[in-house]
């Protein structure tokens, strides 16, 4: 008890996560992570990647923050916690679905994957025999 009455309120809060610390994050810090968040365990103990990288912050989640990948994951920290569901930007198994490169394409071409489409299919049509 003595070490902790030596510590000042800076190293308390550094020591200890705070609630106020997980309201700074997207949706309040509600996530199925809870202390995982930020630290290695469901009790709390040592900082994850994103847990070190918030406190080098100051517990600030503003842009530097946001847009690290702290678990080198491919994904940044504010993607994986704004992602739906949201995944631990701390644990490098945690990240969010990403659809395959081919349906991605299709998705981000979508009207020349239908004009492709819609001619093939009118040149299906034409050659269909006339009864």
């Amino acid at each position: 008890m003595m070490a902790a009455l030596a510590l000042g309120p800076c190293d308390l809060h550094a020591l200890y996560g705070f609630p106020s610390d997980m309201d700074k994050l997207p949706g309040r810090g509600r996530n199925d992570f809870g202390c995982q968040t930020c630290h290695l365990s469901k009790t709390g103990g040592g900082l994850n990647y994103f847990g070190a990288s918030y406190l080098e912050r100051d517990f600030n989640y503003d842009a530097p923050v946001q847009e690290e990948d702290s678990d080198r994951d491919g994904f940044t920290n504010g993607e994986e916690l704004n992602a739906y569901p949201a995944t631990n930007p701390g644990d490098p198994e945690s990240f969010p679905w990403r659809p395959p490169s081919l349906l991605r394409w299709m998705l981000s071409n979508a009207a020349l994957v239908l004009a492709i489409l819609a001619g093939g299919l009118l040149a299906l049509r034409k050659n269909d025999p006339v009864p």
